[in-house]
């Protein structure tokens, strides 16, 4: 499926990913990139943990 890429340039530069990042600065990365940039989907991996997260909250709080 092709990707068209609609890139926050502006976004991207004040936003570096921290290098040698954590789950969590990765997890937080994302979190903010797709809700401020279109240049790609969140990684399988990190949606899977937020879903994982998410999940695991919503038993601890019935």
């Amino acid at each position: 499926m092709p990707k068209t890429s609609r890139l926050n340039k502006e976004w991207h530069l004040a936003n570096p990913m921290p290098k040698k990042a954590t789950l969590e600065q990765r997890i937080a990365w994302h979190a903010e990139h797709v809700q401020n940039c279109a240049c790609r989907e969140m990684p399988p991996s990190i949606a899977a943990e937020i879903r994982k997260r998410k999940s695991e909250s919503g038993k601890r709080n019935p």
